[in-house]
């Protein structure tokens, strides 16, 4: 199973991803900061987790455009 996180570089965000990641959910963690984001996923990559970072900020629309494209085309899986 797949699941898109956003804000998930930290708090309440990252312990989902980390708790859905634990039981063998593929993470997309959404995050606008590119260089927490990509720690982040290092953090769980290192604990076994596969996850990829996904740069979304929802106070951009551009963003949203972006990360909804690429997720369409290279993540369709994702229900």
């Amino acid at each position: 199973q797949k699941v898109l996180i956003t804000g998930a570089n930290k708090g309440i965000g990252f312990e989902t991803a980390k708790q859905l990641g634990d039981k063998g959910w593929t993470i997309l963690l959404g995050a606008r900061n590119e260089e927490r984001g990509r720690a982040a996923v290092k953090t769980l990559e290192n604990k076994g987790i596969t996850a990829e970072w996904i740069q979304i900020d929802l106070n951009n629309i551009d963003t949203i455009h972006a990360a909804a494209d690429y997720i369409a085309t290279q993540h369709s899986d994702l229900k």
